[in-house]
């Protein structure tokens, strides 16, 4: 009787979307911070400046959120973006650091991509936040790779080598 549900197939199949999901994140993240410092640039104002929390099974991740408003292409646009990677901190003074950066009132100078002004950044350019997702999911999906490699490709191994 053949069985109709294999947990190990579903479970390794999440795995894979999963990491997929980080890498083509990490992609989109990591293209925009690269492009983002050749983008145009117009003078904006921050409307907001406060600490959220998120409490996670390592403790409490501190996440700076900063919005802002700026004037592209004849039209008002709202972002929320300080840089590309920046996820937060475990570490309250970090959000407390970039708050102060970037205090309500503040003028400050807003990048945006002139094809969707919509996608913009404060700070333009690639961190080494930048490449978190990325990183993230290339170890997922060779971590899966190395787990399951050997049962994978065993019946290519055996049909070839003896």
């Amino acid at each position: 009787m053949k069985k109709l549900f294999n947990f190990h197939n579903f479970f390794w199949g999440v795995t894979i979307a999963i990491g997929i999901g980080y890498l083509v994140n990490g992609v989109i993240t990591l293209r925009n911070a690269r492009v983002s410092s050749s983008w145009p640039s117009v003078n904006g104002e921050v409307t907001g400046s406060s600490i959220r929390t998120e409490t996670t099974d390592d403790g409490t991740l501190y996440i700076a959120d900063i919005e802002y408003r700026f004037v592209a292409n004849d039209r008002w646009w709202e972002g929320d973006v300080v840089n590309f990677g920046e996820n937060g901190s475990y570490t309250r003074s970090d959000a407390v650091e970039i708050l102060e950066r970037y205090p309500v009132g503040l003028e400050v100078s807003v990048s945006y991509d002139p094809q969707m002004p919509e996608i913009s950044v404060l700070e333009p350019g690639v961190t080494s936040d930048s490449y978190l997702f990325l990183m993230i999911g290339l170890t997922i999906l060779l971590l899966v790779v190395f787990i399951n490699g050997y049962s994978w490709f065993k019946p290519w191994i055996n049909k070839r080598f003896t």
